[in-house]
């Protein structure tokens, strides 16, 4: 569930102005997916707090956009520790800092080069878990790409570049690696919308000795409007957790996610929606016991 507290935006002038959110969430982590334990065990509940602050002003042929986005993560506690190879939830209580950056210059209508950089602070609210190893870390990424704007029909960013996680604890070590990403919003008709993606990001790890994993992400979302109150959807994806652990570790984690879910939605009237889904999710992992499988069919309706 998710409660928006705040979302506004202030137009000083036009293509000037700063913007704000603040929400609450309340999620789960979904089994077979990262930092997720297979097993007998509880569904992972947790509480995020997330904002963010921004300002965009553009000059043409110049733009600029900075953002502040905050997140604060705080877990229940579901019965696993130390014995299931993870540091107890209350261990994962953190706040992430960001500040970005980006600058693009228009050299043709609807194309433009841009450069951001971004640096992020990851402050755990238990300086040491229960395994001895402190968390904490800052890290930073500088990208340069092209974004490509076709009157609406196709719009685009390809970036890549380098990025950089640097940890308290002197056991972890460093995590490095190329930064990559793409989005993309095709729409050859009007009723149809395709949304291909490649994205590469650094992500905190649940495990003992693991500090944390390169994320790196293939996928698409495709949305088909039937009829005006009946819409077709499906997503597809392949994941790879690229995990880094304890310096001189030669068995760090890997895993390889495969994702495909489909469903309809009926909307006889504005205020009522009812419609069926299915989902699969496959884990492969390098580490013994931890392949997982998960077909899951629904019916949604509010």
């Amino acid at each position: 569930s998710t409660i928006t507290i705040v979302d506004g935006r202030l137009d000083i002038q036009r293509n000037w102005n700063t913007y704000g959110t603040l929400s609450f969430n309340r999620l789960h982590e979904n089994p077979g997916l990262p930092n997720t334990v297979s097993g007998p065990a509880n569904v992972t509940i947790y509480n995020q707090l997330t904002g963010n602050l921004g300002y965009y002003q553009k000059v043409h042929p110049l733009k600029g956009r900075a953002e502040f986005p905050v997140e604060h993560y705080d877990y229940f506690d579901n019965g696993l520790g130390l014995a299931e190879g993870v540091v107890p939830n209350a261990d994962r209580d953190r706040t992430e800092l960001r500040q970005s950056l980006r600058l693009g210059y228009e050299f043709l209508e609807g194309y433009e080069f841009c450069v951001r950089g971004t640096l992020n602070q990851r402050l755990y609210t238990t300086a040491v878990d229960a395994a001895g190893f402190a968390r904490n870390s800052s890290g930073w990424d500088l990208v340069g790409g092209i974004a490509v704007d076709l009157g609406g029909i196709t719009t685009a960013e390809l970036f890549a570049g380098y990025l950089q996680q640097n940890y308290v604890d002197p056991q972890f070590q460093t995590l490095q690696g190329a930064q990559f990403g793409a989005t993309i919003y095709w729409s050859p008709l009007k009723e149809l919308q395709i949304k291909p993606y490649v994205l590469r990001t650094v992500n905190e790890s649940a495990y003992v000795g693991e500090s944390g994993y390169l994320n790196t992400s293939f996928g698409f979302d495709v949305t088909y409007n039937v009829l005006p109150n009946v819409r077709l959807d499906a997503h597809a994806d392949y994941t790879i957790a690229d995990y880094q652990g304890v310096a001189g570790s030669t068995t760090n984690r890997y895993d390889q996610y495969v994702g495909f879910s489909a469903g309809a939605m009926y909307q006889p009237v504005n205020q009522f929606f009812i419609g069926p889904r299915y989902q699969y999710i496959h884990r492969a992992s390098n580490q013994p016991g931890l392949e997982y499988s998960q077909n899951l069919i629904m019916l949604r309706l509010g």
